[in-house]
């Protein structure tokens, strides 16, 4: 579905844009325009050219989107412990020996 997007941030590298409420983030080829058109298919977002713009729906005003940071769960894992082999070597031959 193509939809019209406002750009939320822009700098030299990236830009970021309002799509149904979720930050996107695009790396930046020079749009000067303040909306573009993104497209979702399969969970993937992409900038397209401007469609037909009567089936796409006009931009709404959005506030500012604020991020949480969280702390990342690790997974602990366990490991099995291994007892050495008690060799008393009497009974191996090194190549040296004789």
């Amino acid at each position: 579905m193509v939809k019209e997007c406002k750009i939320i941030t822009k700098n030299s590298m990236v830009i970021v844009v309002d799509y149904d409420g979720e930050a996107i983030q695009f790396s930046n080829k020079g749009y000067d325009k303040d909306t573009i058109f993104v497209e979702c298919k399969d969970g993937r977002y992409s900038i397209v050219d401007k469609p037909n713009v009567e089936s796409v729906p006009k931009v709404q005003e959005v506030k500012s989107v604020k991020s949480k940071r969280t702390a990342k769960k690790t997974k602990v894992e366990t490991a099995e412990v291994i007892e050495p082999v008690n060799n008393t070597g009497s009974d191996i031959v090194m190549d040296n020996e004789e």
